[in-house]
């Protein structure tokens, strides 16, 4: 493992590190960078390889540098403040990050439909922090498969932070609409949607369950609310008119977690 040590954020590696925060560099590159402890250790924990884990000169340097030798990483970069910041998302930057390099991307004509309780589909979601919190609730709640765009890179690096790692765990496939739609008819199909006349608590408890959320702005396409069984809103007592993406499918994968507990009884 090569060790070295970087203080200047106009270093070429740091430089490097820095571009990974734009999708086409990390396209190109095949790399995407992680930020942040927790986020780390996730993405190590579920069987993802760093090839470098940077971290800043501190108390994290033994620690990191230990774990670095145990999974056998190519290098190992401690490098000062100003270079934490040049690398980093977020106001105030992490002590580590590590890079690693993308798995091959899961295509829903290889997904094998068995053990199968939960869906999400999230096709129209765009904002990567809405993504990203999506995907975060969607671990907490047992979801067993996940239906993303082909052009969703769930390795952005604001989709790994709002889902603090949760991404690394979860089976995440990128999909069209004509195969979605062909792959939902092996489920009991649910759509979110705010001018529906039943709620959520209407849904009913059949499984497997696909659940469908739309985009910020224009909502679930008709060829998908023509396919689902059932149509439900999020009641309100309030004067907003809707919730945001993220909280709306939280509350709807808590309320088919409920059923899933209760069946299992």
């Amino acid at each position: 493992m090569r060790v070295r040590k970087i203080d200047s954020p106009k270093n070429l590696s740091i430089k490097f590190f820095s571009k990974l925060k734009d999708k086409k560099w990390r396209k190109k590159s095949n790399l995407f960078l992680v930020e942040g402890e927790r986020e780390v250790k996730r993405a190590i924990e579920a069987g993802f390889k760093p090839s470098t884990i940077i971290v800043q000169d501190g108390n994290f340097v033994p620690i990191y540098e230990n774990t670095a030798r145990e999974i056998n990483v190519d290098e190992f970069i401690i490098v000062s403040k100003s270079c934490a910041e040049k690398i980093s998302i977020r106001e105030n930057p992490s002590e580590v990050f590590g890079i690693f390099s993308y798995p091959r991307v899961k295509d829903i004509n290889q997904v094998k439909f068995e053990k199968m309780n939960i869906c999400l589909c999230i096709l129209w979601v765009e904002k990567p922090g809405n993504i990203g919190a999506i995907l975060r609730s969607a671990e907490a709640f047992g979801v067993d498969i996940i239906l993303v765009s082909q052009e969703t890179d769930i390795f952005n690096p604001h989709i790994i932070r709002n889902s603090t790692g949760a991404v690394f765990n979860l089976n995440i496939v990128h999909t069209d609409e004509k195969r979605c739609i062909d792959f939902l008819k092996n489920f009991w199909v649910v759509s979110a949607d705010p001018n529906a006349k039943s709620v959520l608590w209407e849904i009913q408890p059949k499984f497997p369950i696909a659940l469908i959320v739309g985009s910020e702005d224009k909502g679930i396409p008709e060829n998908f609310k023509r396919i689902s069984n059932q149509i439900v809103k999020i009641p309100m007592l309030g004067k907003v008119d809707s919730l945001n993406v993220s909280i709306s499918s939280a509350l709807i994968l808590y309320e088919v977690m409920k059923m899933r507990m209760s069946l299992n009884k």
